[in-house]
């Protein structure tokens, strides 16, 4: 039998390389539009999107792990999306953000994510690639553990 740490880091990692297919999809339909995108950095922006999902999958699941109905679990994640994606610097920057929305800015994996990918394909970015990956690499390292500690200790109702 596959243990339900096993299972759930499955479950974590196929959910992740999904949505790095259909960011790549993405890429491929928004390349021709934008051909100055630096494209031999395609594969680091893949590592930065796996890792930014992987935090985001890890959130989901501890989320719904903690939830007892699917809908209860589906507000959140609405809740928490639009903020979040917000508070990443996708599209305000981060510097001209009141400094508490620049606490919460910068403990959100997304603006790493995003940042990285603006330095990979642009050249410009408000940080700096090793630490958008270091911090990624991190983020996604604690929030695993928590999801697989999380839902290890989930019971079945």
């Amino acid at each position: 039998p596959v243990s339900r740490r096993a299972s759930i880091l499955g479950r974590m990692l196929g959910d992740s390389t999904v949505a790095v297919i259909q960011g790549i999809i993405i890429f491929c339909i928004a390349y021709p539009l934008t051909p100055t995108l630096k494209i031999i950095n395609l594969p680091i922006v893949i590592l930065a999107a796996f890792l930014t999902s992987l935090s985001f999958t890890s959130i989901g699941t501890i989320i719904a792990t903690k939830m007892r109905s699917q809908e209860g679990f589906q507000l959140i994640v609405n809740m928490i999306s639009m903020p979040t994606l917000f508070l990443s610097g996708a599209f305000y920057p981060i510097d001209t953000m009141p400094t508490w929305m620049k606490y919460l800015a910068y403990i959100n994996p997304l603006t790493y994510g995003v940042d990285a990918a603006r330095i990979l394909l642009t050249g410009s970015g408000s940080l700096n690639l090793i630490t958008d990956v270091f911090l990624l690499l991190i983020l996604s390292t604690i929030l695993i553990t928590l999801a697989t500690q999380t839902f290890k200790k989930a019971t079945i109702e």
